[in-house]
């Protein structure tokens, strides 16, 4: 399938459509929204599903179209799902979230993977071939292990690790470096931040530049706590040393579904975009949702650096998750298990980070539940891609939309089915040029999992 010059959303595991009528259930078609008529019509390749409005005449996507039980129409999912290739080392259980980087600088992509139920943080180095040369893969212990991102803690100009994890413990973990060429085939250091111990079940993490140095973000969840924090670690000497990095609370969260670093307001310094899916305990033990939804943790560094939090979005019902950044825009989503809550939007930035709308985007069926949002630019095109967890039984792990340049969107199957369980996800570009999805899968232990765009 080739890609022409348009907006693309991919999906991964599961929804129900949120665009056929106001409960989103696909089987109730026969009820839309008012003012909307729903029309179907053959278009000779199994069916096209429309929205046909007084103003504009919409086409959400095309899917083969067959009976329910009932006899109403539903959607069906499509088969001929792109080629994949997995990597799941021995010792890698629960894969949960991928990060890139060229962190031996051979000229290719390598990944840093979290695997949550065996402890572990693994470094994948992409070998010359990468479909059928070994790769050759790292391990480090990392106690609950949730998230891992590279970055140069140490500023010698090699590329370095860090991982949180469920166990209330932060790591960093340093390569070799030798005047700043890295040496990964040497011992690597690592260190367990001490003012991050038992401090949070540590979550997301972002890492970014502060005052010419790296430092990182770190959030957790506040499980039986009133509130868990967001915390800026930084260092100014000793990097290598466990005790040297100091933190600074900038936030209260209930739980830290994801962290981004941007400069929001354009003042020179980084901010962090987060998204907060658990509300907080108040006065009395009352559930504060304030904090529940997408927000803007605006930095203001100095002799006392303030952080000031502005919401973006804030879910009237289900579970908000992870989000990402469209350039000034911002996509996010929510979903509940025990309601028919799956929605996705793109949060439309005016330009001053305040005064956001909100833009739906329409979700196909036969999918899971929502979990991460990506974006990024592919051939000319611009590709919204989500993962979803849940996707058991005959449910695709990963599917997607693609913009048809009239309003509406044609769907594309990449997964298959069963789904199962992925996570956050992004296209790269392999050795050889070739043009991948990579992702995570943590349920039927795919780990590092890569499908090729046809």
């Amino acid at each position: 399938m080739g890609y022409r010059a348009s907006y693309v959303l991919i999906l991964a595991t599961a929804l129900a459509t949120g665009c056929i009528d106001s409960d989103d259930n696909v089987d109730d078609a026969t009820a839309p929204p008012p003012g909307v008529d729903l029309v179907i019509e053959d278009d000779g390749q199994g069916g096209l599903v429309e929205f046909v409005t007084p103003a504009e005449r919409m086409i959400m996507f095309h899917a083969p179209i067959i009976p329910s039980s009932s006899g109403a129409l539903v959607l069906a999912t499509l088969a001929d799902p792109w080629e994949r290739h997995d990597n799941n080392p021995t010792g890698c259980t629960g894969a949960d979230g991928v990060d890139w980087f060229d962190i031996d600088e051979d000229g290719d992509l390598d990944f840093v993977v979290p695997c949550e139920q065996s402890s572990k943080t693994f470094v994948f180095l992409q070998p010359a071939d990468p479909w059928n040369d070994p790769w050759t893969t790292y391990s480090f212990t990392t106690a609950g292990a949730e998230d891992a991102k590279f970055g140069d803690f140490d500023n010698d100009g090699c590329t370095d690790i860090a991982a949180s994890g469920e166990n209330k413990d932060v790591f960093l973990i340093f390569v070799p470096c030798t005047n700043g060429a890295p040496n990964v085939a040497g011992t690597w250091t690592k260190v367990t931040v001490t003012s991050a111990h038992n401090v949070e079940l540590w979550m997301q993490l972002v890492v970014f530049q502060q005052n010419g140095k790296t430092v990182f973000a770190a959030g957790g969840r506040r499980a039986s706590l009133p509130a868990a924090g967001i915390y800026l670690f930084t260092a100014s000497s000793n990097y290598r040393s466990a005790g040297s990095w100091a933190k600074t609370l900038v936030s209260t969260t209930g739980y830290t579904m994801s962290l981004l670093a941007v400069d929001a307001d354009a003042d020179g310094d980084q901010d962090l975009v987060t998204s907060d899916r658990d509300y907080l305990f108040g006065a009395g033990g009352t559930h504060d949702f304030s904090k529940v939804g997408t927000r803007w943790i605006e930095f203001v560094t100095g002799t006392t650096p303030t952080y000031t939090d502005h919401m973006i979005s804030h879910p009237a019902h289900g579970e908000p998750k992870m989000m990402c950044l469209d350039g000034d825009d911002i996509v996010d989503g929510s979903s509940n298990t025990t309601g028919p809550w799956n929605l996705a939007n793109i949060q439309v930035n005016p330009g001053s980070w305040s005064n956001w709308s909100e833009a739906a985007i329409a979700l196909p069926t036969a999918t899971g539940l929502y979990h991460a949002p990506a974006v990024t630019l592919w051939d000319q095109s611009k590709l919204y891609a989500f993962s979803y967890s849940d996707a058991t039984g005959a449910l695709s792990g990963v599917a997607g939309l693609v913009h048809d340049g009239n309003g509406g969107w044609d769907r594309v199957e990449i997964s298959g089915e069963p789904g199962t369980k992925y996570d956050n996800l992004a296209f790269v570009t392999l050795n050889g040029g070739i043009n991948v999805l990579v992702t995570t899968e943590q349920v039927d232990q795919l780990g590092l999992v890569f499908y090729v765009v046809p």
